[in-house]
């Protein structure tokens, strides 16, 4: 390997416990989480970037299970 990391994208990510082990595992992360207290505490954890957004709006209608 040439000493590149590979990424992770951890969706629903809440407070970053699955995102923690992958950085640990030395995998490059970033999360997203709707909930703007989850995504506080990922950022204050310094696990990697994180995006508070809804993901609903990238999903037309048609694949939206509800």
């Amino acid at each position: 390997m040439s000493g590149k990391k590979f990424r992770v994208l951890d969706l629903f990510s809440g407070m970053g416990g699955l995102s923690l082990g992958f950085k640990i595992a030395g995998f490059h992360v970033n999360g997203c989480d709707i909930e703007p207290y989850a995504a506080q505490s990922y950022e204050y954890n310094r696990i990697g970037h994180v995006k508070n957004i809804d993901l609903k709006k990238f999903f037309p209608i048609r694949y939206r299970p509800d």
